[in-house]
């Protein structure tokens, strides 16, 4: 009697795991702007994963016929599943003309931590001369005070084609946005409307000698935490009975709806504009959102994760609250062959940069 009563146990925590899969795999399919709560689904992804693997292993070793349902559920998001944990380490040597590109959040070069300041900014760039791009894609990008300039950054990296799309800018005139760096002319430079405020999204066509590409470097929603709301959320992690706290749960629930609505948006706009390119595409950015959602999907539809194609792990980019998130991303169109691609975890900014080599097939 007990040991049915475990085996039935068993069986429903497994049934948990694959209905919690399926809507997670369902979640990159539905606009939140329809039916937001099935986001939810998508960011827990990885958990709902990992109990089918679980079950997967056990039924598999014990000789049980019924590892053939996480197998099947396994089989029908592989295509997520690899996206989220990339499983193709297979690398190439990149030839003379690939093209090396960064992505990377600075968090404003640490301007708010004025002790700092200096020494991250000279970090960063000194880990950016290290890997040599031929291309820098900033988001959190500020500009006004010493060599943090537009001018200052482009000579410190020896990259002389700039393009700076403020967003604001504050008292001290300083201004801050995303910004383009490059060792070859910018030419067709359009801000994008995200159809949201408060993110940006920018757009240049890069001449590269006889080749154009479309180069878009976006930011998008990110959900706005609080110090208030990472103090709870890591109060959370030690004792999960405080989730009792209805008030600040319901905030922080209201802003990944919010967050994840207004990303839907602007994965919109900026798609349309990709898809009106008459050039091979390359897309930089912090999606502010993970692999497996909708706003991700809308913009790697008929792309290349170049991390996906030639990464191994989660490449988790987030080095914050939520270490297990792979946010930022590069994605090419099919006209590339990817080489190779890295998340580089050093630990200066609040995110990881991600750089790949590419070349025009």
């Amino acid at each position: 009697m007990l040991r049915r009563l475990v085996s039935k146990f068993w069986f429903l925590l497994f049934l948990f795991g694959a209905v919690g899969y399926i809507l997670g795999l369902l979640s990159t399919q539905v606009n939140p702007k329809s039916f937001w709560p099935i986001s939810y689904f998508g960011l827990a992804f990885p958990a709902f994963l990992l109990i089918i693997l679980l079950f997967f292993f056990y039924w598999l070793f014990t000789k049980n016929k019924k590892f053939f349902f996480p197998l099947l559920l396994l089989i029908v998001g592989w295509q997520n599943v690899t996206s989220f944990f990339s499983v193709s380490p297979f690398t190439s040597k990149s030839p003379d003309n690939a093209l090396k590109i960064m992505s990377y959040n600075v968090r404003n070069f640490e301007l708010y931590h004025w002790e700092e300041n200096d020494e991250k900014r000279d970090e960063i760039f000194d880990l950016i001369r290290e890997e040599n791009p031929d291309i820098v894609c900033f988001q959190e990008f500020y500009s006004g005070q010493n060599h943090t300039t537009t001018a200052g950054v482009a000579k410190a990296l020896d990259m002389p084609y700039s393009y700076f799309e403020v967003g604001l800018t504050n008292k001290k005139n300083y201004s801050f946005g995303i910004a383009i760096f490059s060792k070859y002319p910018l030419t067709n430079k359009a801000r994008i409307k995200l159809g949201t405020k408060g993110n940006l999204a920018q757009k240049a066509d890069v001449i590269k000698g006889q080749d154009t590409l479309s180069l878009f470097n976006i930011h998008l929603a990110s959900v706005r935490f609080s110090r208030e709301d990472y103090s709870y959320i890591e109060e959370l992690k030690d004792d999960a009975t405080k989730a009792g706290k209805r008030s600040q749960t319901k905030q922080i629930a209201n802003k990944l709806k919010d967050g994840t609505i207004k990303r839907s948006i602007q994965a919109h706009s900026v798609k349309a504009r990709m898809e009106d390119s008459p050039y091979p595409v390359v897309v930089c950015g912090d999606f502010n959102d993970t692999p497996v959602s909708y706003a991700y999907q809308v913009l790697a539809d008929n792309m290349q994760d170049t991390y996906q194609k030639t990464g191994f792990g989660v490449g988790h980019t987030f080095n914050d609250i939520l270490p297990l998130f792979r946010i930022d991303y590069i994605l090419v169109s099919p006209n590339f062959k990817v080489h190779n691609t890295k998340v580089i975890q050093k630990k200066i900014s609040d995110h990881y940069p991600v750089i790949t080599e590419v070349s025009l097939r």
